[in-house]
């Protein structure tokens, strides 16, 4: 019955944002499946589990491509971050070229959706 569809879902929603509570996209994502299944509550030709799958295969196509976009951007400032420090140690004296060279590494600090870094 759908009824016990959206029980499920609101269980498993539960669930999941006690796993990670501080987690945007993870709370967002299960209200808006939700959201889906209890819409399709009041359609009789639409099948509640059914609309929560498609709900949630959406919700995952859209993270992924802003998880996506993460990897791109932090590419592009990890790249331009190497490239200043391999021209250092380009142009470095050939006395200061084994410092360069132990400086040439690029860190990463993440916070949170670090997307695809």
């Amino acid at each position: 019955p759908p009824a016990a569809v959206l029980q499920r879902v609101l269980a498993a929603g539960s669930r999941l944002r006690s796993t990670r509570p501080t987690a945007v996209n993870l709370r967002v994502g299960c209200e808006r499946v939700e959201a889906a299944v209890r819409a399709a509550l009041g359609d009789p030709a639409a099948s509640a589990r059914e609309v929560a799958l498609a709900e949630a295969k959406r919700v995952t196509a859209e993270d992924e491509e802003f998880c996506r976009r993460i990897g791109e951007a932090g590419a592009e400032v990890l790249r331009s971050i190497w490239e200043r420090k391999k021209r250092a140690i380009d142009e470095a004296e050939e006395s200061a070229r084994e410092e360069a060279l132990a400086n040439c590494r690029v860190n990463v600090l993440t916070h949170c959706n670090a997307g695809w870094l």
